[in-house]
């Protein structure tokens, strides 16, 4: 007997398969039309039925598995089996030192600026409230009478208060109404009856150890709904509440990225009598600040928790505990001292990617060193490093042709521009970017009919950071071969410009070295009064190698510190970047120009006219 395919998810397949089954030769309705009317409509409903149970069979098996879920309530459900709960909103911190007077007949030696105590700051004409989230004291000083707080962290958000009900129904949850919580400030409070004034405090759960039916812990996770849920013990694993009793939940209400940069704040509160605001001064601006976890981030990040299980044994596992608890961080790479060049035994380094910023405010590192000291082996010392940057640019030449769309060229090329800004996005800006030629190619020959074809040419650039007066040797490595051969007459580098003897406009460059087969030299120069004319500056201050893509410079005895780009065009096309390094495209100094082709045929020989056109 002839069987049905079925496996297809397209209708008009299923359609065909079902007509092709009555059709056959074997089948009593082999000599029917069934593209007739009443017919067709007919196996319209067979085909429309079939392709709904087929597509909610689909997805009914995707969304069961956390690799394939597509909606976010089965992602989170998914990642809850995991013992993964996604983060939420959190509010951007920033560090201040906080100056008062005391006022004119207050006594006192010593003040208190309470939790909750309030700043504010704006950005863009936006009001963002910052609070303390815990006590500081500082004495009087005697000799100014003043109180000096000193790396103050203030973090965004607005008070909130909700009140619960206990009446220990069987599973009973207090869900928590605001999407916009900071569940890192969430204080939960358990009070045993509805008039008590006492009550307990009672902390996330984090581990079995030492559990028991005493222990005041507080189970939080994301419901179906997309908010967070607060349960509690059942009098064996973690304390149950009394029946009647009281659960105050207060946290902070954020804003999350958008108070990312703040720098400039406000003392707001009012009504002090012992003492009055003299400077707020801005140790490290807000940072931090980051919007609820996404879906891929928790498809990510959840199989990593489960596999470290809250302790840090492996390189790996720094990563997956860090990313987890803390907020505002979008990658972050991790590896054991012995690999490191040079070795630095005993250690795990730690490179973090913060959100909306290049590297990590010194608040953001103190604060993940203080979190993974808890998690960490003893004897193991983990170290913070910034990220490197390689940033690449392009200059596309892209020839098209107007008769195939209503658009101009300036605007052919402003899709290419933004489809290579989504390539950035999608494939680079992480440490385990990849920049691929072809990839990025094919993308830009689809971007409109009337593209034609693209020629890309890549070139790379790294900063380094130059400090007067020094002699010390600076090395800086792209981590790829440099394109040329070591024995060309031509610089494989050009720099922007620093100060030397009061000249600004010297660069480095190179040049080959007789016999030598591994390195180039590195010379600085100037340009005279002609600007053909080239003034040797220093004739040797380092050296260039091709092969590594290192360099080391030295003695270029700088008036004033300065930070110069390096440039050099990659010897092959697909840029590649190990541990702590960072591929980033550099939209600002990539260049588009079109090229007109009429497609104009003039001869039998199909031979066209172009006209070179600027893009920009």
């Amino acid at each position: 007997m002839a069987q049905i395919n079925t496996t297809e998810l397209d209708f008009d397949q299923i359609k065909t398969n079902l007509r092709n089954y009555f059709n056959r030769d074997s089948g009593p309705f082999k000599d029917y039309d069934f593209t007739g009317s009443g017919l067709n409509n007919i196996l319209d409903i067979l085909a429309y039925n079939t392709h709904y149970n087929a597509v909610l069979a689909h997805m009914a098996m995707n969304e069961s598995f956390l690799d394939s879920a597509q909606v976010r309530n089965n992602v989170v459900s998914r990642a809850k089996l995991l013992g993964y709960t996604p983060t939420s909103k959190t509010g951007a911190t920033a560090s201040l030192n906080i100056v008062f007077n005391r006022a004119t007949g207050s006594s006192i030696d010593s003040y208190t600026m309470t939790k909750g105590t309030k700043f504010s700051a704006v950005i863009s004409g936006i009001t963002f409230v910052f609070q303390t989230t815990t006590d500081y004291t500082a004495a009087r000083d005697t000799d100014t009478n003043t109180f000096t707080f000193n790396n103050v962290v203030v973090k965004q958000g607005v008070t909130k208060l909700q009140t619960f009900t206990v009446d220990n129904s069987y599973n009973q949850r207090f869900i928590i109404n605001d999407k916009d919580i900071d569940t890192s400030t969430l204080n939960v409070r358990v009070y045993d009856s509805l008039t008590a004034t006492t009550y307990d405090t009672f902390n996330k759960f984090t581990t079995f150890t030492n559990l028991d039916s005493t222990s005041r812990v507080y189970f939080l996770n994301e419901n179906f709904d997309g908010n967070y849920q607060i349960e509690f013990g059942n009098g064996t694993i973690g304390k149950q509440p009394l029946a009647s009793g009281k659960v105050e939940a207060h946290f902070l209400s954020s804003k999350g990225t958008d108070a990312n940069g703040a720098s400039n704040f406000t003392y707001s509160e009012t009504g002090q009598n012992d003492v009055e605001i003299v400077s707020v001064t801005t140790v490290s601006p807000a940072a931090g600040g980051a919007d609820i976890e996404t879906i891929d981030s928790i498809k990510f990040n959840a199989p990593l928790s489960f596999i470290s299980q809250d302790r840090a044994v492996t390189a790996s596992d720094y990563r997956a505990l860090i990313k987890e608890n803390i907020s505002g961080i979008k990658d972050v790479i991790s590896w054991g001292g012995e690999e490191n060049d040079p070795p630095d035994m005993g250690s795990v380094l730690i490179a973090v990617k913060p959100q909306g910023a290049d590297f990590l405010t010194e608040l953001q590192k103190t604060e993940i060193i203080d979190f993974i000291t808890s998690k960490k082996m003893l004897g193991i010392v983990p170290k913070i490093v910034d990220p490197i940057y390689t940033y690449i640019y392009f200059d596309l030449t892209f020839r098209y042709n107007l008769d195939l769309t209503n658009l101009t060229v300036n605007e052919l090329a402003s899709k290419l521009r933004k489809e290579i800004d989504k390539y950035d996005l999608a494939n680079l800006n992480d440490f385990d970017g990849i920049f691929r030629h072809s990839n990025l190619l094919s993308l830009l020959d689809t971007v409109d009919d009337a593209v034609l074809s693209n020629n890309l040419n890549v070139y790379a650039y790294k900063r380094l950071a130059l400090t007067s007066n020094s002699n010390d040797t600076q090395e800086l490595d792209f981590g790829f071969p440099i394109a040329g051969t070591l024995d060309q007459s031509q610089s494989m580098i050009s720099s922007t410009t620093y100060t030397r003897n009061g000249f600004t406009n010297v660069r480095i460059a190179d040049e080959p070295i007789s016999g030598d087969t591994e390195k180039r030299n590195i010379y600085s120069y100037r340009s005279g009064t002609d600007s053909q004319n080239i003034i040797r500056v220093d004739n040797s201050v380092g050296f260039l190698y091709p092969e590594t893509g290192k360099l080391a410079v030295s003695a270029l005895g700088l008036d004033i510190d300065k930070t110069i780009e390096i440039t050099i065009q990659p010897r092959n096309k697909d840029i590649f970047v190990s541990k702590r390094n960072i591929i980033q495209t550099d939209l600002t100094k990539t260049t588009i120009v079109g090229i007109s082709d009429s497609g104009n045929s003039t001869s039998g020989e199909g031979t066209s006219t172009y006209n070179a056109n600027r893009g920009y």
